[in-house]
């Protein structure tokens, strides 16, 4: 194996978990939400204090990886899509104080954002483990 293929290979491999660590944690802001709402509201403040420890920082790092790892073009896009929906879910979670019914959508955004995802870690385990190169 050579240089550049052992290169790519490690950072798909850090794609792969990176965007796994990425679904837990929309999956446990899911469930502090849940929690929020069924058992203490003083659980809101894990719901705010975890966004801001993964919704930026890893899908930077997914970019980082993804021009490493060479993947294709449609990675980028699902990239995009996950920083587009996080800013849509800081958007709808501090504007709702202006126009009410947007934080309706926030829930939404959430679930796209989870559903984005998924799509994303079912192309890279795609790319990884049989052998596409794209």
């Amino acid at each position: 194996m050579n240089r550049a293929s052992l290169r790519v290979k490690v950072n798909r491999y850090l794609y792969l978990f990176f965007i796994s660590v990425f679904i837990l944690c929309v999956l446990f802001q899911f469930f502090t939400v849940g929690l929020a709402m069924f058992v203490d509201s003083s659980n809101w403040v894990y719901h705010r204090s975890l966004v801001h420890l993964f919704g930026w920082n890893i899908p930077l790092l997914l970019l980082l990886f993804a021009y490493l790892g060479s993947l294709p073009r449609l990675m980028y896009w699902h990239i995009f899509g996950l920083f587009i929906l996080i800013f849509a879910m800081y958007f709808t979670a501090n504007m709702s104080f202006k126009i009410p019914w947007i934080g309706a959508l926030h829930p939404l955004f959430g679930l796209f954002l989870l559903g984005i995802a998924c799509l994303n870690l079912r192309s890279i385990i795609k790319m990884t483990f049989n052998k596409i190169e794209q």
